[in-house]
């Protein structure tokens, strides 16, 4: 008996962990005797879905503790048929811990005669209070708050199918609601309304109007107001046309703003996107620089150059012409976005006079919120700053538009370089360069590029550049000869791709920089350089056809010369397709060991899926799929014939998204967030990877009082969110979620919440 009683001990304890109490007041009053009611509400869908209850009211006493399980849950309070809340908590398990209080207020109350509001099956009955945004379930006591604006609303799985007139009840009164059929092809409309943000001082609301498929145009059947804080509510228009139409907002101080609407034959159509409200002002600039920018242009020489672009860097973005201010909209780049959304949108320009060294600039229209503003002066780089543009009737900032330089000379065995370096051109006869740069550089990878076209010179300054301090570089007379050949038949392996990397730290494998210095020609060679003498360098070679090979790491010093030659195993190739309802856009096949080490990635994919892959895998391996376009699909490799294609078909299933949460109690500097989903751990680099895809962040890491959103991850099985906590010693090629303390790391079982929070 006694393991019988331990589990009924602990699944007492777990749930009375789960418990709160709630403290009901009346206009600022303790309230005796009233009651705590509960309902169920989903957690994933859109923000019409999230609002109505999935479950009747579940009411007790409020002098008691109320236990609310796993999911989100909508908690009103009442007493009797006299007060009622006009809006509602919405909370989880962890908000309503055991010993924790919760404010919820209630005004006085009137009923509603439900006799001739029929429901049909599946439907649920609402209560949509206008100046609160709350939807209210109804139960058989239909009680309701008095003396504010209700509109009667009937509900099933998510979707409104009837929208009744509005109705004001006094206190302590009973009103009826008629629920009365729709006109032959007309339709109710629905619109959510999020206002972004709120403008500040007297402003008049936003104007909306709907068009119907006859060019009709419709007010909202209740007059929107401005609410008290940024939130989403709905507008209500009834009797539209059946076919295409359009939802308008304009009006003084708010962005104007259009959705189309497709009105369905139907007694209510929801336009799920629904419409931005943002409060807009005039953003007035005030600029300046402490010296005339033309002086920081370099003279211009007759000598073209024709420099070779760096191979490790992106190639510099273009250079305005003109002086020009640029104000963009840049969305948060750790929340998900569709593939191919540009990172910054830009919603104004403005010419500067090129004469001036201060000056005041306008941006009508703006929508209050954060942007960038950059300020470009011909071919010098680009000063941005964040710009705020408050909710006010006008906004303003300063903005000082300030460079830093440097100087020195650039010689190639002690003679003047005529080359490209730190966004300057260097002199011809002297080799002597001005940079100018918006911050100094950092202890980061640098490029110098001869103008001559020969290979540029990758180095890292470790002791970096000051400003108005000579930073002289002296590129070295140095080459690496590349040989690359066939392991059985001693012929040329043209077109291999010999990389480089600078050491930075051997043992945790990371490197200065590293990637392609290029192909080998038709006779399998390549010369690399010139190359850094005073760290330790990795060159490999790799083919399509063949298994890579790296040299031994090693230092130039002073060595003029080196030879490598690669003798590459040819390699026996296997084939997979991967099969997706959709298309397979930018897409990864990932296999992992028991340690988490990646044994094989792939990224090169034909376009109906087709990929070929190199190395035998087996049942104690998996693999993770994903793509921009499909979701995270993680599953053990399958036992395959050597001959066998590798059919990766991913299935239909519910696709989640959830955010981690650490407390601010947390006492940690950092964890990484991942998820189990049925048996098998997501690698943290696996899931980085997905999420650079999905959401533009590579990082999994998330910090005390901080958040990390994963997003389309496949429900193949039960989901587990984990915390990896950094362990204290290195695990090699191993991944941090597999490490030896894995078994220690705190867990969340998911369910059917969008949210898990993890405390101390």
């Amino acid at each position: 008996m006694r393991p019988l009683l331990a589990a009924v001990v602990f699944a007492f304890s777990a749930a009375s962990l789960l418990a709160a109490r709630f403290d009901v007041m009346a206009a600022g009053e303790p309230v005796p005797d009233a009651e705590i009611c509960i309902a169920s509400i989903p957690a994933d869908g859109t923000f019409v879905q999230k609002l109505f209850a999935t479950s009747d009211l579940r009411c007790s006493s409020a002098s008691g503790e109320i236990d609310l399980g796993a999911g989100k849950w909508q908690v009103i309070a009442r007493k009797g048929n006299d007060l009622v809340s006009a809006s509602a908590l919405v909370m989880t398990a962890e908000d309503a811990k055991r010993g924790s209080r919760h404010k919820i207020d209630v005004v006085a109350a009137g009923t509603l005669d439900l006799s001739r509001w029929d429901v049909f099956d599946g439907e649920r009955r609402f209560i949509y209070v206008t100046s609160t945004a709350a939807a209210i379930p109804l139960d058989r006591e239909a009680v309701v708050p008095a003396g504010v604006t209700l509109v009667p609303l009937a509900v099933k799985t998510g979707e409104i199918t009837f929208v009744g007139g509005p109705l004001t009840i006094s206190a302590g009164s009973r009103e009826g609601v008629e629920r009365k059929p729709r006109g032959e092809d007309r339709t109710d409309l629905v619109v959510p309304v999020t206002f972004q943000s709120l403008p500040d001082g007297k402003a008049e609301p936003p104007a909306f109007i709907a068009i119907d498929a006859k060019g009709r145009e419709h007010r909202p059947a209740i007059a929107p107001g401005i609410p008290g804080a940024p939130g989403t509510s709905l507008l209500f228009f009834r009797h539209l046309s059946i076919g295409s139409g359009k939802v308008q907002l304009s009006g003084r101080r708010w962005k104007a703003a259009t959705a189309d609407v497709a009105a369905l034959d139907r007694p209510v159509t929801t336009l799920h996107s629904g419409l931005d409200a943002q409060t807009t002002t005039k953003l007035i600039v005030h600029w300046w620089t402490p010296v005339d920018l033309a002086t920081f242009r370099p003279p211009i020489t007759p000598d073209e150059c024709k420099a070779v672009a760096d191979p490790f860097q992106r190639p510099p973005s273009e250079r305005l012409d003109g002086f020009l201010a640029v104000l963009s909209r840049c969305r948060d780049p750790r929340k998900p976005a569709d593939p191919g959304t540009p990172r910054c949108v830009e919603i104004g320009r403005r010419n500067l006079p090129e004469n001036e060294l201060r000056g005041t600039i306008e941006f009508e229209d703006v929508a209050a919120g954060d942007y960038s503003l950059s300020f470009s002066y011909r071919d010098l780089p680009p000063v941005s700053m964040k710009a705020t543009a408050r909710p006010l009737e006008i906004s303003e900032m300063d903005a000082e538009i300030r460079y830093v330089t440097f100087f020195g000379t650039v010689t190639r065995g002690g003679d003047p370089l005529h080359a490209t370096v730190f966004g300057a051109t260097s002199d011809p006869d002297t080799g002597r360069y001005v940079a100018v740069m918006t911050r100094l550089p950092g202890p980061y990878p640098q490029a110098v590029s001869p103008c001559d076209g020969s290979s540029p010179y990758r180095f890292v300054p470790l002791d970096p550049p000051r400003e108005n301090v000579a930073f002289d570089i002296d590129v070295p007379m140095n080459k690496i000869d590349v040989d690359v050949t066939d392991a059985k038949t001693g012929l040329p392996v043209k077109e291999a791709v010999i990389t480089l990397a600078a050491i930075k730290d051997e043992k945790e494998r990371s490197a200065h920089f590293a990637g392609p210095f290029g192909k080998a020609d038709e006779k399998g060679h390549l010369t690399v350089g010139p190359v850094l003498t005073n760290q330790k360098l990795l060159i490999c070679a790799r083919h399509d056809d063949y298994a890579a090979k790296c040299a031994e790491s090693f230092e130039m010093g002073e060595t003029r010369e080196k030879t490598l030659h690669f003798a590459l195993d040819r390699i026996t190739k296997r084939y997979g397709q991967v099969q997706a309802s959709g298309p397979f856009t930018n897409g990864e096949v990932i296999w992992f060991d028991l340690t988490g080490k990646v044994t094989e990635l792939i990224r090169k994919f034909e376009p109906d899926g087709r990929f070929a892959y190199t190395r035998t895998h087996g049942p104690d391996e998996i693999v993770v799929v994903s793509s921009s376009t499909t979701p995270l699909f993680i599953f053990r490799h399958p036992q395959l014939r050597d001959d066998q294609v590798f059919d990766i078909s991913i299935p239909a299933g519910r696709v989640r998204s959830l955010t981690i949460r650490l407390s601010d109690r947390w006492p940690g500097k950092f964890a990484w967030g991942t998820v189990q989903i049925g048996d098998l751990v997501v690698p943290i680099n696996a899931l980085a990877w997905h999420l650079r895809k999905r959401q533009s962040v590579i990082s999994t890491t998330v910090t005390p009082g901080g958040s990390l959103l994963l997003s389309d991850l496949l429900e193949t099985g039960p989901i587990t969110a984990i915390l990896v906590i950094p362990p204290g010693a290195s695990i090699g090629d191993g991944d941090y979620a597999y490490a030896p303390e894995r078994a220690a790391f705190p867990r969340q079982l998911v369910g059917d919440r969008t949210e898990v929070v993890f405390e101390p």
